[in-house]
């Protein structure tokens, strides 16, 4: 496993998924089960007695945290029209960051809008994502 983001938590959320995967298909022993456990708990372990998760703790973040050294003040934000490429799963958690900043106005180009519009009915009333076509860009 490895994470562009050190203390990323979502490294440890897919080794507990895996864990969980595995042990309802009964396809590990005693000493990957105790592997996976030791795992799963200095983990935890780290991300709660260190300071490992103090900054940017995602991709998607670090790239929110990147993008908003790029502007002139912390208020530019409010006013500023976003583009962000793709609705994926990480442009879904990049518009969740970037909204939780402050963010009101997004510009998001994808293939298709229906992940768009998906992504738009999460948001809070006064957020304004726009659908740009890819094949357009």
């Amino acid at each position: 496993l490895d994470s562009l983001v050190l203390g990323e938590s979502q490294i440890l959320s897919q080794v507990n998924i895996v864990n969980r995967l595995v042990k309802e298909n009964k396809g590990n022993g005693q000493v990957i089960r105790e592997l996976f456990q030791k795992a799963i708990s200095a983990g935890g372990r780290a991300r709660n007695e260190t300071n490992i998760g103090s900054g940017a703790v995602s991709l998607s973040s670090a790239a929110v945290e990147l993008a908003l050294k790029k502007l002139p003040g912390p208020a530019a934000l409010s006013s500023a029209m976003v583009l962000v490429v793709g609705a994926g799963n990480m442009g879904k958690l990049v518009i969740k960051h970037l909204v939780a900043k402050g963010c009101t106005k997004m510009v998001v180009v994808n293939r298709s809008q229906e992940k768009v519009a998906a992504i738009r009915e999460e948001m809070k009333p006064g957020v304004e994502i726009i659908y740009k076509p890819l094949d357009e860009m």
